[in-house]
């Protein structure tokens, strides 16, 4: 799994792959990095477990959760509902070009 691949969820949306390498511990300055560079704001105070760390975000116009789970050691972009999948196909396009701004989506 590479940076910005997406991954099929069971609920059908696409997971967008942000970090394919990470830690428990980075978690925290990666939601804070991911923030800045995708234009998100936070919509609650991240949840940090021993083995699982969720934060949920608004993008462009769409919910999502920025997740850490111990079993990919990997951080996600989760869409909490399948009609966001354009947006994430967007970001995508606009990160593997290079691109910092998510906000002119």
């Amino acid at each position: 799994m590479d940076q910005f691949d997406t991954v099929k969820m069971a609920s059908g949306g696409l997971a967008f792959v942000l970090e394919p390498s990470s830690t428990w511990g980075e978690f925290p300055a990666h939601v804070e990095k991911w923030k800045r560079r995708l234009g998100a704001t936070s919509l609650s105070k991240a949840v940090i477990t021993f083995d699982e760390c969720i934060a949920e975000v608004a993008v462009a116009d769409g919910e999502f959760w920025i997740t850490y789970d111990d079993f990919q050691s990997s951080i996600h972009l989760k869409p909490k509902k399948p009609r966001y999948n354009n947006i994430v196909s967007q970001l995508q396009a606009e990160l593997r070009r290079g691109g910092d701004d998510a906000k002119r989506f």
